[in-house]
This record gives structure tokens, C-alpha cells and sequence, in this order.
């Protein structure tokens, strides 16, 4: 039985200390349960949505608050997505998507110069 809870303690001991959104993350408008990276904000009247009867549609921009580039932005996606239950699917040089209950999140470099933009979708 006490073997029974030091594991139990254990589990969660490791699971609060991997959690790495903290209780005040700031969410993107428009998408429920993405996170806005530190260093980022969203662009001034960039968001759209569409909801047809064959899915919905979200996109907004997102521009750099201080110098960082697309790895910074694709390791903290990489890092905070997975504990809300998205999965990665693929990833290249200015791309990275994710997948969650058949819908789709891609997150990509829309503008390469400094500061860059990046360009959040969601659809289903």
C-alpha cells in the first residue's frame, strides 16, 4: 500500500513540474485552447473564421514583440501543444502542423523578415 503511493506522489511530482503552461497563459483570440507564446501578439484585425457545414475555418497572424525567429516559436508550440492534446504530424523548415480529434493546426513562417510573422490556422 505505501509503495502504492510513493508512486502515486511520484507521478504527480513529475507530471506538475512538466506542465509548462502556467495558470495565467494568454490564449490566441479566435482559438480556444492555442497558446500565445510570450514574445508574440496577435496582429491588429487579422483573424477570420468561416463555419460551413463541411468544417470551420480560423486564421490569424501573429508578429514578434522582440528578436526571435522560427525555431523559438516552433520548440515552444513543440513543448506547450502536446499537454492540451494536440499531436505533431509534420514539420519542415517554415511549417509545422499539428492534429487533434480531426482538426488540423498549422502554424507557419508567413514573413521571414525581421521581425517575422507567423500565420496560425485551424480547420477541420
Amino acid at each position: 500500500m505505501i509503495k502504492n503511493i510513493k508512486y502515486i506522489c511520484f507521478a504527480i511530482m513529475i507530471f506538475s513540474s512538466s506542465n509548462l503552461l502556467a495558470s495565467d497563459t494568454q490564449f490566441i483570440n479566435g482559438f480556444e485552447d492555442v497558446p500565445m507564446m510570450p514574445k508574440l501578439s496577435q496582429a491588429h484585425d487579422s483573424g477570420i473564421a468561416f463555419d460551413t457545414e463541411f468544417g470551420r475555418i480560423i486564421e490569424t497572424y501573429l508578429e514578434t514583440e522582440e528578436n526571435i525567429n522560427f525555431d523559438d516559436v516552433v520548440k515552444y508550440y513543440g513543448e506547450s501543444l502536446p499537454q492540451l492534446g494536440w499531436k505533431k504530424v509534420s514539420k519542415s523548415k517554415e511549417k509545422i502542423i499539428f492534429s487533434r480529434e480531426g482538426e488540423v493546426l498549422e502554424i507557419i513562417l508567413a514573413s521571414k523578415e525581421k521581425p517575422i510573422t507567423i500565420k496560425i490556422s485551424l480547420h477541420d
